[in-house]
């Protein structure tokens, strides 16, 4: 770049710095993102291991790969691909799970298909329970019976500050107190705002997933029961489940 001659002379060039963006460092999602495209495997960690604490039963593929037909539980994340028959011409999914130790291919027919289809096609981490067979001709298959997302069980199991408040009370006001409360407490604890509608008989609820996370102490909770003006509006829930 630059040169005139051959052997570019001692002529000088003036070309742009360029400097490479500080951007951060990744977090160990992005870095395990990242890997996968760039490499095709993860290296710092998997995905499922993360998850590993919610389904501690749950077989890896090694093991399912190893064992004796019969019927299993394996955890890992996901990838899902319709197909359609072609005796019957009609459609089944294939779902690549894969964790720590490889992948192994599940395949849902007809009603399992039908009855699972809006799971396994979410992709992402699940755990799957599904029936080995072998035959002489196609070796080992892997049958899905059911299948539930891992999100859904973390859910389940995820402590968080609920917070119930009638539509009324729910003023610009209000929210700019709430604001400044949650921001006071940084932590790890999500926090859940149900607005309710109630109409004289009728009533109906609006769950709100708020971006702030905290600190759920007692001195908090004692602060947003103060501001609601309810001590039974703000409590911790897991699940449907509320802790007190």
């Amino acid at each position: 770049a630059g040169q005139l001659s051959l052997f570019g002379g001692d002529m000088e060039v003036d070309a742009p710095e360029f400097k490479v963006p500080n951007t951060g460092e990744w977090s160990i999602q992005e870095r395990m993102k990242q890997e996968k495209i760039a490499l095709g495997l993860f290296l710092t960690d998997h995905p499922i291991a993360a998850y590993r604490g919610l389904v501690p039963e749950a077989s890896r593929t090694s093991e399912v790969r190893a064992g004796s037909p019969m019927e299993y539980r394996v955890a890992g994340m996901t990838t899902y691909f319709e197909n359609v028959s072609p005796k019957s011409g009609k459609p089944y999914g294939r779902l690549i799970v894969e964790d720590e130790d490889g992948t192994i291919s599940v395949f849902f027919f007809g009603r399992s298909f039908t009855e699972w289809q809006s799971v396994i096609q979410s992709n992402g981490p699940m755990v799957i329970t599904l029936e080995k067979t072998y035959s002489t001709e196609r070796g080992d298959s892997y049958n899905g019976i059911s299948a539930v997302s891992l999100l859904a069980v973390q859910e389940e199991h995820t402590t968080l500050v609920n917070i119930q408040v009638e539509k009324r009370h729910v003023t610009q006001q209000f929210c700019k107190d709430l604001k400044l409360i949650l921001g006071d407490a940084p932590g790890d604890c999500p926090v859940e705002l149900e607005i309710v509608y109630a109409k004289k008989k009728e009533h109906a609820k609006i769950s709100l997933r708020l971006g702030d996370t905290v600190n759920p102490s007692d001195a908090l909770l004692q602060r947003l029961r103060t501001m609601v003006g309810d001590a039974r509006s703000v409590r911790l829930k897991q699940g449907n489940k509320y802790l007190d």
